[in-house]
């Protein structure tokens, strides 16, 4: 995507075509990220990825765990707001703590190595197209649309596990929690050879970003002044959570349901 010239995202090469290869060869994992890397830090380049395959078939890459069978990618994050209001359920570190739910030390860079190994395309127009505007809507491709869930310790020692959205309100709306609907996997972009994603640490917006990973895609995305946690089900502020990523399984709208995309 372009805005005024001046952003743009990977068009699909051979890049794109080494990759599936590559995954055959355990050894050609960290190259095929190393490429990744570099398309989106230009100070990457000639830095090779560490990728660790588990007992279990998983990949290590930083923080960021993927599974190929599973096809799910999981990360620790914590909880780092429970008061005021959002418009991220998920940053890094390093980003905008001040308005989002979760706040996590896995790198958008390597959440998205992960997702381009997992063979995921991302959905430019369907995240955030149009300059910006927001047309995040459930009839993206299925490579494109996403659940995700938080999982963590409860205070009387049990596992708890949850839908992300579970634990969001928006007053505005007629449904609390809001409607549940797909995150439309965007991919960020990239601005003057920087990765978005990684420079802003915007990983899962409610408001609609282009600059971030996923882009909610219901009703209420373009409202950055109602979204809210819902006090009674999130947990304390510092506790720890793992945040899986998996695709949703639901059947996309028809096309024609999605105003506003090109045909």
């Amino acid at each position: 995507m372009k805005m005024n010239g001046e952003h743009s995202r990977p068009a699909p090469g051979r890049r794109g075509r080494l990759v599936p290869c590559l995954l055959a060869f355990g050894g050609g994992l960290a190259f095929a990220a190393s490429l990744f890397a570099e398309a989106g830090d230009p100070a990457a380049r000639g830095a090779r990825v560490s990728i660790t395959r588990q007992d279990d078939g998983s990949y290590v890459i930083g923080l960021v765990t993927f599974h190929p069978q599973t096809r799910a990618v999981r990360f620790p994050a914590e909880v780092n707001m429970t008061e005021g209001p959002l418009e991220f359920a998920i940053v890094h570190q390093s980003g905008k703590v001040h308005e989002s739910l979760l706040t996590t030390r896995a790198r958008p860079m390597h959440i998205n190595i992960a997702l381009k190994l997992l063979r995921f395309r991302a959905d430019s127009e369907g995240a955030a197209g149009a300059g910006g505007e927001g047309h995040a809507d459930a009839a993206s491709p299925a490579t494109s649309r996403f659940a995700i869930a938080v999982e963590w310790k409860r205070e009387d020692g049990g596992e708890g596990k949850s839908a992300l959205l579970d634990w969001i309100a928006n007053p505005a709306m007629a449904e609390s929690p809001p409607p549940d609907a797909p995150w439309i996997y965007g991919g960020s972009f990239i601005h003057e050879g920087v990765f978005q994603a990684e420079s802003s640490g915007d990983i899962a917006a409610l408001f609609t970003a282009d600059s971030a990973l996923f882009n909610y895609a219901g009703e209420g995305r373009l409202d950055d002044d109602h979204w809210s946690a819902v006090i009674e089900r999130v947990p304390a502020v510092g506790t720890e959570v793992v945040v899986t990523i998996r695709p949703d399984e639901r059947e996309p709208e028809p096309e024609a349901s999605a105003p506003g995309r090109s045909q």
